[in-house]
This record gives C-alpha cells, sequence and structure tokens, in this order.
C-alpha cells in the first residue's frame, strides 16, 4: 500500500497564509534553539552536586536586588555567607542561571550554588548581616526545617509588579529590535500603540489583549 507525503508549496500558497506559516515556523525555530541554548547554559539543567535540601536563613525577603534574611527571629541585610558576598552570588546568578531565577534559587539552593561556584560552604559556617548600620557576624547551621520555613514566605515575585508603562515601552522596544516582521505590511501600529500609552488598563489582562491586537496587525 502507497502512503501519499502531503508537503505545502508555498510559492502557491496565498500571500497572506505564506506569512503566518512561515512566522509559525520561525517562531518554533526560535523556541526550539531558545531551550536548547537555555538547557546548555544553565548549570541547573544537568545534574547537581549531591547536597542535602539545607537553607541557611528561615526567612527571606528582597528590597530590589539586595535580599534580608531572617536568622533566630532577627532580619539583616545579607552581607556575605562563608566569606562569599551576596553581591557575588546575585551576579553569578544572573550570568549563569538568568535573572528570573536567581530568587528561586538564592532561596532554594544557595547550598549547591555556591558549590557550583567553586565554593565548599560546610553546614556550619558563619554570615555577615547589616543590622541598623552595624555589621554583624552570626554563626549558623544549615537545615532542612529552614527550607521548609524560608519557603512558607512571600515569593519576591508576587510582591513585585511591573508598572504597565514599562510593559508597553518593553513590547515597543522588542518589536522595533527584534520582529523580524515589522515591515511585513502597511499596518500602522505605531499609531495603535500610541494609543496604549494614553490609557488606564485596569488589569494586566487587558493590556495583553490590546498587545495581542497590535501583533495580529502584521497577519491581517
Amino acid at each position: 500500500m502507497r502512503n501519499d507525503v502531503h508537503t505545502v508549496d508555498l510559492l502557491s500558497t496565498p500571500t497572506d497564509t505564506r506569512i503566518v506559516i512561515v512566522m509559525l515556523r520561525n517562531l518554533l525555530i526560535y523556541l526550539l534553539f531558545s531551550a536548547l541554548i537555555a538547557s546548555a547554559d544553565n548549570p541547573f539543567s544537568s545534574s547537581q552536586p549531591d547536597y542535602p535540601d539545607y537553607a541557611a536563613f528561615s526567612g527571606l525577603k528582597w528590597n530590589n536586588d539586595q535580599p534580608s534574611v531572617l536568622i533566630d527571629d532577627t532580619w539583616g541585610e545579607f552581607v556575605s555567607i562563608h566569606g562569599v558576598t551576596a553581591k557575588e552570588i546575585i551576579t553569578w546568578c544572573h550570568q549563569h542561571i538568568g535573572v528570573e531565577d536567581t530568587e528561586k534559587r538564592f532561596r532554594e539552593d544557595l547550598p549547591v550554588v555556591l558549590k557550583l561556584m567553586g565554593h565548599e560552604v560546610p553546614i556550619k559556617t558563619t554570615v555577615q548581616l547589616r543590622i541598623d548600620g552595624k555589621l554583624v557576624t552570626q554563626a549558623i547551621t544549615m537545615t532542612e526545617e529552614k527550607r521548609d520555613q524560608i519557603n512558607r514566605h512571600p515569593r519576591k515575585e508576587a510582591l513585585e509588579k511591573i508598572p504597565q508603562s514599562q510593559q508597553i515601552a518593553a513590547f515597543e522596544d522588542i518589536l522595533q529590535k527584534r520582529f523580524a516582521y515589522l515591515e511585513a505590511n502597511s499596518a500602522d501600529w505605531q499609531k495603535n500603540l500610541s494609543a496604549l500609552k494614553e490609557r488606564k488598563f485596569f488589569s494586566d489582562e487587558e493590556l495583553s489583549f490590546e498587545l495581542n491586537r497590535i501583533i495580529a496587525l502584521f497577519v491581517d
């Protein structure tokens, strides 16, 4: 029995349909390569050092990129652990894991992060905190109980909200710098985007809907 293989002849396909097909194909390729690159660059995409699920602190909160931690019922601005500074840890996470995952790894996998950075940190060590402007050195023991406690604190991403004006500005920047089909037709996307800047949206979902309508202009 013969199996017929059906293929799409792009040259005989209507222009609008052809644009959609090419866009979908390019999007699929982009997503595939993005996933491969992220997997290759992210050390947490492969097996990790054999480390217990320990945490050094009982609580964690953020002021922009500065973490504060809870130790023995006392909050302090985190300065360093075992001589490794907060800035070093956060910079390494940004470079090797990604900004979006830094808080998660700092919260859940700090011992593993330190080991991947090349620091063998014992279970019993010291941290430096800044409390009321004074630098305090404190002995700690990393435990599973602390990891359970720290995971019960609100996540950084749950406390922060990106202003809608910044979302629109980021959307415009991506369109201008990365969108390959910006000139695919005569869509007056700039007029539509300018109109959005003057509006106030009640929710991010409503804003997202309007931004999707602008994307749709390129395939109409």
